[in-house]
């Protein structure tokens, strides 16, 4: 577990549903449960909502696009999502993200920020 998503999920584990409670997440499932938090030292806007229900078939581009929403970032401001200290490919689905990268609290953990703080290459996936 990366110290990001270790963080982030120690801030959430109260609040989060694990296989002892009998919420298992399913392999087929349609959507992917994500938390969404700012970077530490990020000088960009606050997210109304951290958690979200994500549809598997969704690609990260996309959900740049609706992250940028919530922010309220203008078109030349730049976004930045770290998984696991890594940039993610746009064109990656969330379903593999998730599948790839999610805890075992069944969460993928997101980090955004305007600067690519915690690296600055794209990994394949």
């Amino acid at each position: 577990m990366s110290n990001e998503s270790g963080h982030m999920r120690n801030r959430y584990a109260g609040n989060v549903a694990t296989s002892e409670s009998g919420n298992e997440h399913l392999n087929c499932s349609l959507s992917e449960q994500v938390i969404v938090e700012k970077a530490p030292k990020a000088r960009i806007g606050d997210l109304d909502k951290k958690k979200y229900l994500v549809p598997s078939d969704l690609t990260v581009g996309q959900f740049y696009f609706l992250i940028r929403k919530r922010i309220h970032l203008r078109a030349e401001d730049a976004l930045f999502f770290f998984v696991n200290n890594v940039i993610p490919p746009t064109s990656a689905t969330m379903g593999l993200l998730y599948q790839e990268h999610h805890e075992e609290d069944f969460f993928l953990y997101i980090a955004y920020s305007d600067e690519s703080v915690y690296g600055n290459s794209q990994r394949e996936i």
